[in-house]
């Protein structure tokens, strides 16, 4: 599983975005945060996945965070990137 912001604007203006992924267990006792800068809409799925510039999950690691039916719920939060 890969989680990654396309920032679709100027390609100067992406590097002021960062995005955060909060995934939780269902007794919200334990969880997984991370966070990335945006990725530009110019950049190749290998220039993000393989460099790991995003949040790469094997499908294995998140069985501890699915509720009975088996969904995984990501959060998401897009921030300003403090200057």
């Amino acid at each position: 599983m890969c989680v990654v912001l396309h920032y679709i604007v100027p390609a100067e203006n992406y590097l002021k975005y960062q995005y955060r992924v909060t995934i939780m267990d269902n007794e919200n006792t334990t969880r997984v945060v991370v966070t990335h800068l945006a990725r530009s809409f110019t950049e190749t799925v290998d220039d993000i996945f393989f460099p790991k510039n995003c949040l790469k999950l094997h499908c294995a690691h998140t069985e501890r965070f699915r509720n009975e039916e088996g969904e995984l719920h990501v959060f998401m939060e897009i921030l300003l990137v403090d200057e």
